[in-house]
């Protein structure tokens, strides 16, 4: 049975999980970039709010109109059993 990065490629035992990100836009106004500082994603939209807040308040470059918080989806592999 082949797998990637301790996935199930023949049976697909995966599941998605939502989540939510800290992307940030350049000057285009696309929202391409993600922050991963200080984590990759949010399991709650409330915390991923909160964290965009204290990074709009301490960091000079993030502001309200460049950082937005975006749902997306993590590829999660099913723990054996």
């Amino acid at each position: 049975m082949a797998t990637i990065n301790g996935m199930d490629a023949e049976n697909n035992k995966t599941t998605l999980e939502e989540v939510y990100v800290i992307a940030l836009a350049e000057s285009d106004g696309e929202f391409d970039w993600i922050y991963i500082h200080p984590k990759l994603y949010y399991l709650t939209e409330a915390e991923a709010l909160e964290i965009r807040n204290l990074l709009i308040e301490n960091e000079e470059s993030v502001t309200e109109s460049n950082c937005i918080v975006k749902k997306m989806y993590r590829v999660k592999p099913e723990k054996e059993q």
